[in-house]
């Protein structure tokens, strides 16, 4: 699986999305992130078996944070399908977006692998990236990493909503 291959992929499903709907401006949230992880998932081909569970509260989002939103998810998958599973019979990735306050949600993304921190005092690129989408989307993230895998926990605006 290649970068360019899974970078594409957020914008052109989007596209075609956009297609297939009657309301341009509005993308169905758990409709697109089940294609795109899906996709992502046909593209990695690991052999060992990848359930990926998604849940929403927000049934549609809008362009403006639908684009970062996929972006984001993306490299979270791509990380957690390339680096948390090698020594897994089973992958499991669990996202859940609930409603929040206002203009916000929460977004979890929780994975049951297995991470072998960097040893450099560098953040990788996919931390920074991660950091980058979430400060376009006006928010924040927690990451927290243990025995049962990798959970992050970011609260972000729904930009599209923002007046």
């Amino acid at each position: 699986m290649t970068g360019v291959q899974t970078c594409a992929l957020p914008i052109s499903l989007i596209h075609k999305k956009l297609y297939q709907q009657t309301e341009l401006a509005q993308i169905e949230v758990k409709s697109y992130l089940t294609d795109l992880s899906n996709d992502i998932k046909t593209l990695a081909d690991l052999g060992a078996p990848i359930k990926i569970n998604i849940n929403s509260e927000i049934k549609n989002i809008g362009l403006k944070t639908i684009v970062p939103l996929g972006l984001l998810i993306n490299e979270l998958l791509t990380n957690s399908i390339k680096h948390a599973f090698f020594n897994k019979k089973e992958g499991l990735i669990a996202i859940d977006i609930s409603k929040g306050k206002e203009n916000s949600f929460s977004l979890s993304y929780a994975d049951n692998g297995e991470w072998i921190e960097s040893k450099k005092s560098n953040p990788s690129f996919g931390i920074e990236l991660i950091g980058i989408l979430t400060e376009q989307m006006d928010g924040n993230f927690e990451r927290i990493s243990n025995d049962n895998g990798t959970t992050y926990s970011f609260n972000i605006k729904n930009i599209d909503l923002e007046k």
